[in-house]
């Protein structure tokens, strides 16, 4: 079904472009290399620091449920720390909730990826 949709995604945007002169059609595509572009350099710079966070997120997920991050939630509800330390990592939903924006966020990027890699076979198969 994915190839199916992409083909009339790609369809469609062919036709949107057969009535359009010559240089309506080159400013158009200009300002979608322009904004392609931009994005393209957004999500560049957004995965290095994705890819720099993963370090983060493997020791928080580490820490998570185990028998420390148990004493230290227990601690914090007696109440022996610090009333002005920030204290997000304790409650029960902080980093659950970072793990699952996390696993979801790489079921997306793989979905993306997917779909391009079935795009790029289909493209291939119709050049030969």
């Amino acid at each position: 079904m994915p190839v199916v949709c992409e083909f009339f995604r790609t369809l469609a945007a062919y036709l949107q472009y057969i009535d359009m002169t010559q240089t309506e059609r080159i400013k158009e595509m200009e300002q979608r290399l322009d904004r392609a572009s931009a994005a393209v350099m957004r999500l560049s710079a957004a995965l290095d620091d994705y890819a720099e966070a993963q370090e983060d997120i493997h020791a928080l997920e580490a820490y998570y449920g185990s028998n420390e991050w148990k004493q230290d939630f227990s601690d914090d509800e007696a109440g022996p720390l610090p009333q002005d330390l920030k204290r997000g990592v304790l409650s029960e939903d902080g980093i659950w909730n970072l793990l699952e924006d996390n696993r979801e966020l790489l079921t997306r990027m793989l979905e993306i990826n997917d779909n391009r890699c079935l795009s790029l076979r289909r493209d291939e198969g119709l050049s030969r």
